[in-house]
C-alpha cells in the first residue's frame, strides 16, 4: 500500500473514530500532548509519544520539524518546513516517503519520496502559511509503519 493510500484510508477511519476517547489498541491515541486522543488513530500511526508496537525502533523514526521560512510565491504565502528523521536508511531498511497533511489527513500539501537506501532523512516540505490548522508531517518505513508529528499553525497577526 502506498502512503496516498494509506493516507485515506486513515482519513476515513478518523472520521469514524471521532468522539472516542482514544486507539482501538487501549491506547491513548494522542499525537502530542496537545493533540485530542480523537484527533489520531492509534492504530494507524506511531508517534513519539506513542510508538506502539514499535517502541524499541522510535529513536530511529522520530520526526523532526522545524520552521525553515515564510516567504510570498505570486499572492500567495507559503511556509515552509525544515524535517529531519533520525533514520539511517539502507537497501533493507529506509523510509519511503515524507508527506505533510492538513488537520483532517485528506489534503496534502506537499510529499517527497526517496529511494532505498537514502543515507539520511533531511528535506523540505511547505503547505499554506495562512493555514488556520494543525498538520501533520507523516513519514512511512518500509519496516515499521508511518509516523506522524503534529505541526501546529503559525501564530496569527493581531491587527
Amino acid at each position: 500500500m502506498n502512503i496516498r493510500s494509506a493516507c485515506i484510508i486513515a482519513a476515513a477511519l478518523l472520521t469514524s473514530m471521532c468522539g472516542k476517547s482514544g486507539g482501538t489498541d487501549g491506547s491513548s491515541g494522542t499525537a502530542t500532548a496537545s493533540a485530542p486522543a480523537s484527533q489520531v488513530p492509534a492504530e494507524n500511526y506511531h508517534t513519539s509519544e506513542n510508538p506502539g508496537k514499535w517502541k524499541e525502533r522510535e529513536p530511529e523514526h522520530r520526526i523532526q520539524v522545524s520552521e525553515s521560512r515564510v516567504f510570498t510565491e505570486g499572492k500567495k504565502k507559503i511556509r515552509e518546513l525544515s524535517v529531519f528523521v533520525s533514520l539511517q536508511g539502507d537497501p533493507q531498511h529506509y523510509l519511503e516517503a515524507g508527506v505533510i497533511m492538513d488537520s483532517a489527513l485528506q489534503k496534502e500539501f506537499a510529499k517527497v519520496t526517496f529511494k532505498p537506501g537514502t543515507p539520511q532523512y533531511v528535506f523540505k516540505l511547505q503547505l499554506p502559511a495562512d493555514e488556520p490548522n494543525a498538520a501533520y508531517v507523516i513519514v512511512k518505513c518500509n519496516q515499521h509503519d508511518m509516523w506522524l508529528k503534529r505541526v501546529e499553525p503559525l501564530p496569527r497577526d493581531k491587527p
